[in-house]
């Protein structure tokens, strides 16, 4: 809520500061629309067209915002207007770099983070059968209905995902399993209790 709250206090005072001062509307006018084309840059691709559009209708704005013909006015300063400026740039650069770096990044959930993976038959493929992949067991069936079927315990590679069915192909016997691939007994870990029977 502080955010909220300090920024209903600087319009407050923003606008009983222009209250006070001759002001040029036409540069009032102008630095709405460019936090108006601001605002909207961030939900349309307009690639930085919005942006700069909206940069320049800032800085115009900032300029003619002040009447200086009203004498022991000079206006706004420069330093803060040009300040602002680059604050406006360098939030959009950081956000900019910010979102492309995760669209580069690796899916890591959902049917795009499977597809890859290597995985265990746990039941004949032939052509289908079941896998072990990612700590869950799924149905799944080979690439080619015709090819060899697939003991249990050989390795696959998962080619697409349908559903609940995997499509998978076989995979080298040098290439790891993650961890998340191994199935380990239910019971592994637990340890017994005298005179119990395991079940």
């Amino acid at each position: 809520m502080l955010p909220g709250i300090v920024g209903v206090l600087a319009l407050l005072f923003g606008l009983f500061g222009l209250g006070t001062v001759p002001v040029n509307w036409t540069g009032a006018i102008l630095i709405g629309i460019g936090l108006a084309l601001f605002f909207v840059d961030i939900y349309v691709a307009s690639f930085g067209t919005l942006l700069i559009g909206g940069l320049a209708c800032f800085i115009v704005g900032s300029y003619l915002l002040i009447d200086t013909t009203v004498p022991g006015y000079d206006g706004v300063s420069r330093p803060v207007i040009w300040a602002s400026a680059a604050c406006v740039v360098g939030s959009a650069f950081f956000i900019g770099l910010s979102v492309m770096r995760i669209r580069r990044k690796t899916p890591q959930t959902g049917k795009p983070a499977m597809l890859g993976d290597i995985g265990l038959v746990r039941q004949e493929l032939n052509p289908r059968g079941m896998v072990f992949v990612n700590g869950e067991l799924w149905s799944a069936r080979l690439e080619d209905d015709n090819a060899a079927p697939l003991a249990v315990g050989q390795k696959v590679e998962i080619l697409d995902v349908t559903g609940l069915l995997l499509t998978v192909k076989p995979a080298p016997a040098d290439v790891p399993v993650t961890r998340s691939n191994v199935l380990e007994p239910r019971d592994a870990g637990v340890i017994p209790t005298p005179g119990t029977e395991r079940i």
